[in-house]
């Protein structure tokens, strides 16, 4: 009948029984009878979940688990709340302590054979079906409040009653199994193959004989850390039973519930989504920084949670919260040289599972020398003050450790000689004297040019020049020069008028004019001749320093070279 249930989707829950291991007696027996190590038979059919009981080990600190209230029937859980197995062996009947089998069942099938979904840490190896599966609290240290009206109660009037053992185990199991059907969509049928194969996930609360409280545990005497059973007469000499443990166990099967965790245990597998890291930069030095992002994306709806960025196993700072399903990190440094594998770990949410990225190498070096250019130019020699043609030179400016930005540059003229130069070169620059270096533009040229002057106001070149004075200059023939003139014109006139008369030239004659000449030629050598004083010599020649100075933002670059001019 239970494999047939099981076959059309329906699930079924036993209680395992309230008479600790000795199954066959009656619960809350007074005293037990049989005391005979037996399970429930329902329980042990392969197609039916059995559920045992818990108890709640908070009552040397209750204040630790439980609110304070004015009413003190009222209070609430703080959290969860440590476990051990349910195990309530003696009772209080007019004043009197009385024993009983009042505990959690359980135990090993003689009949039925071992199920292959039942496999596990702490399951035993006997080859046949053990119970329970699970428990839930079932003490009446931590009772099931409602109304009864079965047993004659007016829920109107608020007749109600305390309910406790696992016939309240069982129906609880019931109503998270409806959770679960609506969270998967439809009836799941036989429930245990699914239980045993998320046992090893954070959903179920393990019982051992650490959380019951127990100190010395021992299957003689009944506690929280068994389902032993009392004798008539004392604790002691009754039925020992099973102890809890780590995993699973006879007494509270896998253990208590956390339900929300057990309802994501046995969904359906969430999509796991892509996560994709980057670093910018990816190279860095130990003084800079570099900015983490990650990407997560999925084939359906945008992912939200968070990304914990990590950089060789080491969390870099709080987990960042996603934005349109993209995290980035503040600016984060790294002190030290080396090569660092950067990872994002997605947390996951109700669409997505969680997932990490592939490894993101960052390289981080020692600090390299700052970014900076150089200015280069050639000498130059301009041969004549004044020309207009090779008085240029070509300015190169070059990037250097990566520099990048606009640099203006000027340039100025200094004298090397002694005193002060007349007229000194002057220098223009083509555009304006800025240059722009960038990652792709590494070096430029600026066209310099240098301006002199030419000398002016130089007057008539003299035809004699005395030597003892040669600075002495006239624009007109001084009286000697006149005479000497003269006596070149009229020689060979006063010659030629004694052949026209008739008669040829005496030799007195030719005398006294060549003297009257030498006389004149002698006056005139004796002046001079004085054409206007240069008013402007020029550019004075020599040498000159050419200072040129590049500037942009926080650096300057000055350079220097010789000008010439001859």
């Amino acid at each position: 009948m239970a494999s047939q249930a099981a076959g059309e989707g329906i699930s079924l829950f036993v209680s395992s029984g309230d008479a600790g291991a000795a199954g066959c007696d009656a619960n809350n027996s007074l005293p037990p009878v049989d005391q005979i190590k037996s399970p429930n038979y329902l329980c042990s059919t392969s197609y039916i979940t059995c559920v045992g009981g818990t108890e709640f080990n908070d009552t040397a600190n209750p204040t630790q688990y439980w609110t304070t209230s004015t009413n003190p029937a009222v209070a609430s859980a703080l959290g969860y709340i440590p476990e051990g197995g349910w195990n309530e062996p003696t009772t209080d009947s007019s004043g009197a302590i009385a024993y009983q089998a009042s505990a959690s069942a359980g135990g090993v099938s003689s009949l039925i054979a071992k199920p292959s979904w039942q496999t596990g840490p702490g399951v035993p190896a006997d080859g046949f079906r053990d119970t329970p599966d699970m428990a839930f609290p079932s003490a009446a240290h931590e009772a099931y409040y409602a109304c009864y009206a079965a047993n004659g109660g007016d829920c109107s009037k608020g007749y109600f009653e305390y309910f406790y053992g696992t016939s309240c185990a069982a129906p609880s199991m019931a109503g998270v199994t409806a959770l679960i059907d609506q969270k998967l969509g439809g009836a799941q049928g036989n429930l245990n193959p699914k239980l045993y194969s998320v046992a090893a996930s954070t959903a179920f609360h393990d019982t051992t004989v650490a959380t019951s409280g127990v100190s010395g545990c021992s299957l003689a005497t009944p506690s929280m850390c068994n389902n032993s059973t009392p004798s008539p007469t004392s604790l002691t000499g009754g039925l020992a039973g099973y102890e809890v443990g780590t995993g699973y166990d006879q007494v509270t099967g896998l253990g208590s519930l956390d339900v929300d965790k057990l309802i994501v245990a046995l969904s359906p597998p969430l999509p796991v989504p892509t996560v994709a890291l980057t670093s910018n930069p990816t190279t860095i030095t130990t003084s800079q920084t570099a900015v983490l992002t990650a990407a997560v994306s999925g084939a359906g709806a945008t992912p939200t949670g968070t990304v914990q960025f990590s950089s060789n196993g080491v969390n870099l700072g709080a987990a960042v919260a996603l934005t349109s399903g993209t995290a980035t990190s503040p600016a984060e440094p790294f002190t030290t040289a080396g090569t660092y594998k950067i990872t994002a770990q997605y947390s996951g949410d109700s669409n997505y599972q969680p997932a990490t990225s592939e490894v993101t190498s960052l390289t981080v070096t020692a600090p390299g020398p700052p970014p900076t250019y150089t200015i280069t130019a050639p000498p130059l020699i301009i041969t004549a003050p004044g020309a207009i043609t090779g008085n240029t030179s070509t300015i190169t400016l070059t990037a250097q450790n990566g520099f990048v930005g606009t640099i203006a540059v000027t340039c100025a003229v200094a004298y090397q000689g002694t005193g002060t130069a007349n007229d000194p070169p002057t220098c223009t620059l083509s555009s304006s004297g800025s240059v722009a270096l960038s990652s792709t533009t590494t070096s430029a040229t600026l066209t310099a040019t240098f301006a002199t002057t030419a000398p002016s106001g130089a007057g008539k070149v003299a035809l004699l020049q005395h030597p003892a004075n040669p600075k002495q200059r006239h624009p007109w023939p001084t009286p000697g020069e006149g005479a000497l003139l003269a006596c070149l014109v009229l020689l060979p006139f006063g010659l030629r008028s004694k052949f026209l008369r008739g008669k040829a030239p005496t030799l007195k004659t030719a005398a006294l004019l060549f003297l009257v000449c030498a006389a004149g030629l002698a006056t005139g050598c004796g002046g001079s001749s004085n054409p206007p004083p240069v008013t402007n010599p020029g550019t004075s020649t020599g040498a000159y320093t050419v200072t040129l100075t590049g500037t942009s933002g926080s650096t300057t670059i000055t350079t220097t070279v010789t000008l010439t001019v001859q």
